[in-house]
């Protein structure tokens, strides 16, 4: 893109897809910068475009206009994930530890091969176990090969499958 290059406020918004009124507004709060010029005659530059393509980008990841300030400003620009939209298919295994602990992990997000996993699972249980003596689903010396596994074929219902797998009823 030609760096001087001059739009108009119309041009600007038609290339961005930001309204004007958003634009100003955006100026107003500090979001980007002011036009060069003055009044009518004002311009705005190829910086500016990038600097609106940015606020885009950063509030579809889900951030604020507050954080977006922040980031403009000079804070640390960590950018979340964008937020997973309707018909997104993650896959995450969910592994009952003890009653009312459950992990949730998503092995392909954090990088994390199978081996990996179950020495996670481990630590977790071995930790668990100190911090619930007595309970024999969180004794370390269980390996994770060991951890409960969802006998029903329904999937990650650990509710149904703890009740099943105890051999009781609610009450009994």
């Amino acid at each position: 893109m030609d760096t001087n290059k001059r739009f108009t406020l119309e041009e600007l918004s038609i290339l961005s897809g930001v309204s004007p009124r958003t634009i100003r507004y955006y100026m107003q709060k500090g979001l980007m910068d002011k036009p060069e010029g003055a009044t009518r005659g004002s311009y705005y530059l190829a910086g500016h475009l990038e600097q609106l393509l940015l606020v885009k980008r950063w509030q579809a990841a889900g951030l604020s206009l507050e954080r977006i300030q922040e980031i403009a400003g000079g804070a640390p620009a960590a950018v979340p994930e964008p937020l997973p939209k309707p018909g997104d298919v993650r896959v995450e295994s969910r592994i009952y530890l003890a009653p009312g602990v459950h992990l949730c992990i998503d092995a392909a997000r954090a990088g994390l091969t199978p081996e990996a996993v179950r020495d996670l699972v481990r630590r977790i249980m071995e930790a668990l176990a100190g911090l619930c003596p007595g309970d024999p689903r969180a004794d370390p010396a269980g390996s994770p090969a060991s951890l409960p596994q969802d006998q029903s074929g329904e999937g990650g219902r650990a509710g149904e499958r703890s009740q099943s797998a105890e051999g009781g009823q609610a009450g009994g």
